[in-house]
């Protein structure tokens, strides 16, 4: 008779037809793994709102289900899969997997022969190590990998409230067509760079000596500068840029969130404790239609950035008494 599957071993394999993806810059969920269900053929299942799980050892598995959820996995032939709305799984290790479902949804894999699928519409999927892969299936569903890896990613248009597959690119980062630790979607049956810092997406226009220009969907053009520690802001000149850059870094917030404020308070707050940058901040107002005079509930503001830069930060904020 077989033995019965845990909760995290039917999560893994629903979401095994998903492409096969991996990448970078998930070392907090490592740093969870390490912590939580740790051993060899070690397993976590976490439900739930804004749920966690994480995993650490040989052949470990962990799995997540629910808005905002989290799953990490560390170790070898390791797998995490999470599912909801702006879920995360997160796998490090040698022939490690990650699968993440939900739009804006992230899968990272790291470790050689290591693979990372992603699904859904704006989600992401990135590879790193030896012969690794990795690849997105959505709208504007976008992959990224070191040097050598195989990424693969679906071209899906808009036809009313529906989205539409027209086809898909795979393809070998060989460092000329398609460059490493960069941002490619699948438009025009073409592989573009995008990007999508503080929640922005915009196009690549040039990357050069640490400054992107980019374009974003109307066609207006803005600067993005870096500093060494990974943070990253936009302007409409790269003066501007490196003038919000220093506010992201430097801004803190200590105090208490409103239940209610005019859209002009909320910016501010939203600023403050994200540190977000005015021209992201901008083009979000614009596209959400509101009127920055009329005022809005504290849960009218949480839902209105569901996806958005500093989601985290500001959600944590608002619980605060």
């Amino acid at each position: 008779m077989a033995s019965k599957k845990s909760e995290a071993e039917k999560i893994i394999d629903g979401m095994a037809n998903v492409f096969a993806l991996a990448t970078t810059g998930f070392d907090e969920f490592y740093k969870k793994a390490e912590k939580k269900g740790s051993g060899y053929h070690s397993t976590a299942a976490s439900s739930g709102y804004h749920s966690t799980a994480a995993s650490s050892g040989y052949s470990s598995t962990a799995a997540s289900s629910g808005n905002f959820s989290t799953a990490a996995s560390s170790g070898y032939s390791s797998k995490a899969a999470s599912s909801g709305y702006s879920s995360t799984a997160a796998s490090s290790g040698n022939y490690s997997k990650a699968a993440s479902s939900g739009n804006y949804s992230k899968a990272a894999s790291s470790g050689n022969y290591s693979k990372a699928a992603s699904s859904g519409n704006y989600s992401k999927a990135a590879s790193s190590g030896s012969r690794s892969a990795c690849s997105a299936l959505g709208y504007r569903a976008a992959v990224m990998g070191e040097m050598g890896n195989l990424i693969m990613a679906s071209e899906y248009i808009k036809q009313g409230n529906d989205y539409v597959p027209v086809g898909a690119l795979g393809g070998i980062v060989d460092g000329k067509k398609l460059k490493p630790k960069r941002w490619y979607i699948v438009e025009g049956g073409e592989w573009v760079e995008v990007d999508f810092t503080d929640g922005f997406f915009t196009y690549v226009l040039s990357n050069r000596n640490g400054v992107k220009k980019v374009r974003d969907e109307k066609g207006n053009v803005f600067y993005i500068v870096s500093d060494e520690n990974g943070n990253s802001a936009h302007g409409k000149t790269i003066k501007e840029a490196r003038e919000d850059l220093v506010y992201k870094v430097t801004v803190k917030f200590d105090g208490k969130v409103p239940d209610d404020a005019t859209g002009k308070e909320w910016i501010g707050l939203y600023r403050a404790i994200t540190g977000a940058c005015s021209a992201g901040i901008k083009s979000f107002v614009e596209g959400t239609g509101k009127s920055l005079d009329d005022v809005y509930t504290k849960g009218q503001i949480c839902e209105l950035i569901k996806g958005k830069f500093g989601e985290d930060k500001f959600l944590s904020a608002c619980k605060k008494k």
